[in-house]
């Protein structure tokens, strides 16, 4: 009954929800952190420089974060699941395409562009979803979901240099590829509260057209004309007047691409929350987080090889990281459930 309501359940179809994100984690999250892998065969394939290289995980990162932000709001008009499942075709057509580049410059826009944003909506959605159906339990829900990403670093970091070394860096991506095609599995199982559905279900057709007051008095108007018109053949000149009124009310004001953009860019996001103190400083904390946490993860295969390590060895550290990962995230989420 509370599902119906629309109240978040704390648990019952709750926990498949858990799990979907846990597997949207391990996809999104674990290819992420385990870049590393690629960027060094992306250095020994086209032979470019380390900074031209490593665009390829800027461009991405960019991607990512800006698509996050529109992942929430297509959730919302298009629901979680078709979001999530779109997020899948997207970053495994990004993939899929980058295993037949020809130049490094290729690549950011196929694994920059394309998969970096199919990534940033499936993580996103995979959190937002994970609060609706969790309220008492969010901590340890989000917890166990958000252990994927160390998952998916652990398995994805040893896995893909292995495949690097068996199939190539093509053949790797290819396989790649199919594999986030498991995201539009993991966004089949997000299904919506009941509230949400019986709402679906009800809606009426037209519900979202809705007239304005002044088109409702104007449209009377012309329709009382009308009436009288067929009555009265004289009142023609009356009748084209009164709608030449009608219509110069009824025009729509002209829009500019530019008044257009900043409509839609003021729905999405909410500029007053930077007046907010701490809100600029979750902000500089993030931006801190992120040049500590990426660059780490996109050189610290090259960096090992600089010392002498193996490739097929130096994946194990990021899984390391990955690992730690796995265990800490539901271990915090159960402490802040306490």
């Amino acid at each position: 009954m509370e599902a119906a309501k629309g109240v978040p359940p704390d648990g019952g179809w709750g926990w498949v929800i858990v799990f979907a994100s846990f597997i949207g984690f391990v996809i999104s999250a674990g290819l992420v952190n385990s870049f590393s892998v690629l960027y060094v065969a992306f250095l020994d394939a086209f032979g470019e420089s380390k900074a031209v290289t490593a665009w390829i995980s800027g461009i991405f990162d960019v991607a990512f974060v800006i698509s996050t932000s529109y992942g929430v709001a297509f959730s919302k008009r298009f629901g979680h699941r078709k979001t999530v499942m779109a997020a899948g075709v997207l970053t495994s057509l990004g993939i899929l395409t980058s295993g037949f580049t020809i130049h490094v410059y290729q690549l950011y826009f196929t694994y920059g562009v394309l998969t970096g944003a199919g990534m940033g909506l499936a993580y996103v959605t995979c959190i937002e979803i994970v609060s609706i159906h969790f309220k008492k339990r969010f901590p340890i829900a989000i917890g166990l979901a958000m252990a994927g990403s160390g998952a998916g670093q652990f398995v994805l970091s040893v896995v893909t240099q292995m495949m690097v070394d068996r199939y190539g860096w093509r053949g790797m991506l290819l396989i790649m590829s199919a594999f986030t095609l498991h995201l539009c599995v993991a966004g089949a199982l997000m299904r919506p509260l009941g509230a949400n559905r019986q709402s679906a279900k009800h809606r009426s057709p037209d519900m979202g057209l809705q007239r304005s007051q002044k088109d409702e008095v104007c449209n009377k108007k012309i329709f009382i004309t009308e009436e009288n018109d067929s009555k009265d053949e004289d009142s023609t000149e009356s009748y084209e007047m009164i709608r030449e009124t009608s219509k110069t009310v009824l025009q729509k004001p002209k829009t500019t691409f530019a008044r257009c953009f900043k409509s839609y860019f003021l729905s999405i996001y909410d500029i007053s929350l930077f007046q907010e103190p701490v809100f600029i400083t979750f902000c500089i904390i993030g931006i801190g987080q992120v040049f500590g946490t990426n660059s780490t993860a996109v050189h610290l295969v090259r960096r090992a090889r600089d010392f002498g390590i193996a490739d097929s060895f130096g994946a194990y550290i990021p899984a390391v990281m990955g690992l730690v990962q796995l265990i800490g995230r539901p271990c915090f989420g159960a402490a802040g459930q306490i």
